[in-house]
């Protein structure tokens, strides 16, 4: 179930990668459409809600559209995302492989195979991967607040608190989360003036994830 929620969240974070080009532009936009709503059924906890038929309803969709625009990264990346959630991560991670194989200069591509990798536990190859989609697309905020999330998630404290930083600096979308994550990673080695600081600041900007915490718990996993 971890790794499941964590694949729905890096999902939502690099959704706006995903950018349609002209061609088959009626099957990308309509499985573009389909596939923003499926991911968007959640509960008031962001945990998933749609069942394996949705899903298999969609990838029949999916796979439709694929055949009829050959290689797409759009849709392949999406095709990667599907197959994780299907918990067929072997098949997600060849798939994903092939995508930077085909795109090597791609932002996605990159981006979408260390969500497949991190399927695997491969902490160094993930972030591997992650980073050089951030080089791709430096002003991406979205990729940022990713590395700065995974970092203090795998108890990296030291480099989550670097990364945050560059989040925080980086852009809006995620700037209040980052404070929190950030906060969460200063509690961590001990640095309480910095986190409470941080913690009321992301409060403040109305961080979502701050907002069910008290300054006393938000350092708990």
């Amino acid at each position: 179930m971890k790794i499941l929620k964590t694949i729905i969240a890096t999902i939502f974070i690099i959704f706006p990668l995903l950018g349609f080009s002209n061609d088959c532009d009626k099957k990308l936009s309509t499985t573009e459409e389909k596939y923003k709503s499926l991911i968007s059924m959640a509960d008031q906890y962001g945990r998933p809600t749609y069942t394996k038929a949705n899903i298999l309803v969609f990838k029949k969709n999916l796979d439709e559209a694929r055949e009829s625009c050959k290689n797409n990264i759009d849709l392949e990346s999406i095709n990667v995302h599907v197959l994780l959630i299907l918990g067929d991560h072997l098949k997600a991670k060849s798939e994903s492989e092939n995508l930077i194989k085909n795109h090597p200069d791609s932002a996605l591509a990159f981006s979408t195979a260390s969500m497949a990798t991190s399927a695997f536990g491969d902490f160094e190859k993930e972030v591997m991967y992650l980073k050089k989609a951030i080089n791709l697309d430096s002003d991406n905020e979205h990729l940022q607040f990713n590395l700065c999330s995974i970092m203090e998630n795998n108890q990296y404290y030291e480099e989550a608190i670097i990364e945050c930083g560059k989040s925080i600096s980086r852009g809006k979308t995620h700037r209040a989360n980052a404070y929190f994550v950030r906060a969460r990673a200063y509690k961590s080695i001990g640095r309480e003036a910095q986190a409470n600081k941080d913690f009321n600041t992301a409060k403040q900007l109305g961080s979502d994830a701050a907002k069910y915490y008290s300054e006393e718990h938000y350092g708990k996993k």
